[in-house]
């Protein structure tokens, strides 16, 4: 009996050390939906470059979990409780979305707006005219350039608008078309412009003048009237 005991004992060990050998001593992990989902949160921006006063949208990607938002430097950029980004002040700032304890940021610089500071007065010669022309006096540190397109509105009345170009007024004979026109900074100048055949045009008190310049590498579409109320706004003209 006690023969048959260790007969038995002795098939239980070698089964156990075959099924050792065939089943690893440590099985995978089963994935959750909780890992999964840590696995593909993410921000929509991990840098971005904004100028003052902009705002921009960031979104963590691949949760429903709750998120806090973090600024590191709230003068140079403030972020709201869902993730609006807005810019203050030039700089360098770091927006952190916190979700379960783990961190996600983004690097945002800010640059400084660019502020053309400058006037301009539509000059009225006389009503009926081939050319216009605009007084400007460039108070910024940077250089105004003037480009090639203008726009004399008188609304209401088509006939008289026109499309006009700049031309170089040094050149008395052809008043030869020109692509650009600088004022330097501190500088005043009178800056021309007519239509491609000389046509005639009408200007009054309530015509308005629209302008394409660039200040500081930025677009921009001026626009002046007799009176001088001289206004810009960000890109160039887009009138049909």
């Amino acid at each position: 009996m006690l023969k048959n005991w260790m007969r038995k004992i002795s098939i239980v060990l070698v089964l156990s050390l075959a099924f050792s050998l065939v089943i690893p001593s440590s099985l995978p992990l089963i994935q959750t939906d909780k890992t999964a989902e840590a696995a593909t949160i993410k921000l929509n921006k991990k840098t971005a470059t904004m100028k003052e006063g902009e705002t921009l949208s960031l979104k963590v990607l691949g949760t429903k979990q709750s998120v806090t938002w973090k600024s590191s430097d709230e003068d140079i950029a403030t972020v709201s409780r869902t993730g609006t980004v807005e810019a203050i002040s030039a700089g360098k700032v770091t927006i952190t979305a916190t979700v379960n304890k783990k961190k996600y940021s983004c690097t945002i610089t800010v640059e400084a707006s660019v502020v053309p500071d400058f006037t301009a007065s539509l000059y009225l010669d006389s009503n009926e005219t081939n050319y216009v022309a605009i007084k400007v006096t460039n108070y910024g540190e940077e250089t105004l350039t003037f480009d090639f397109d203008g726009y004399v509105l008188n609304e209401g009345y088509s006939d008289l608008c026109s499309f006009v170009n700049l031309y170089n007024t040094e050149d008395e004979i052809d008043y030869e078309l020109v692509e650009s026109i600088d004022v330097e900074s501190g500088e005043e100048a009178y800056i021309c412009y007519r239509n491609e055949d000389f046509d005639y045009f009408w200007i009054d008190s309530e015509t308005i003048f629209y302008f394409d310049f660039s200040y500081g590498g930025e677009e921009f579409t001026g626009y002046t009237d007799t009176s001088g109320n001289a206004y810009y706004v960000e890109g160039h003209m887009d009138i049909e």
